[in-house]
């Protein structure tokens, strides 16, 4: 088959014929040798890859966050840690909103501005910072409402007020929403 002008300048532009590495022009799908995937075992590979992403998420806020703490220790402002947090997460190449300010709607009232979610990483993975002594029970409380409004399974409060930044992490998971399982 001759390539067409259109095809011979994808491939100059890009480096790519169009068509599939080392398969014939009429090969396409299961004829190629791949496996049919039922929709369950699809959906299982989607699920495994939404935890793994979401737990390289967290792996890499952990690392971030120790590093931050380790050089500074406690007894900053929380806005601080923000700051510095949000800047390691998007050094890493995360896509990162500080501050984001999420509206809530209820019964078709939408209330705007209802709360702002210290960090929202790869739109996956809430954040609250905290920099206090000791993380109380109502910051879990408050991060599982943000969690419940934003239908999301899992949210990390990171508390660089504690003298061992380890102490400091918590995972709040929400009942509500159906984590994928691994």
């Amino acid at each position: 088959m001759t390539p067409s002008p259109m095809n011979a300048s994808f491939a100059m532009v890009t480096g790519h014929s169009g068509r599939l590495r080392g398969a014939p022009d009429d090969v396409r799908g299961a004829s190629q040798g791949k496996k049919c995937v039922s929709r369950e075992d699809a959906k299982r590979e989607k699920d495994a890859k939404a935890v793994h992403d979401i737990e390289k998420l967290i792996s890499v806020t952990i690392d971030c966050g120790f590093r931050i703490h380790k050089r500074l220790g406690p007894g900053l402002f929380e806005t601080v840690y923000e700051a510095l947090l949000y800047e390691a997460l998007v050094r890493e190449g995360l896509s990162v909103e500080r501050q984001k300010v999420i509206d809530i709607v209820v019964d078709g009232l939408t209330i705007p501005n209802a709360f702002r979610a210290d960090l929202f990483v790869e739109n996956t993975l809430l954040i609250e910072v905290k920099a206090v002594e000791q993380a109380l029970p109502v910051h879990k409380k408050q991060v599982l409402t943000y969690l419940r409004v934003l239908d999301l399974p899992l949210g990390l409060i990171t508390n660089f007020g504690e003298a061992m930044f380890k102490t400091g992490i918590h995972r709040v998971f929400n009942p509500l929403c159906v984590f994928p399982s691994s």
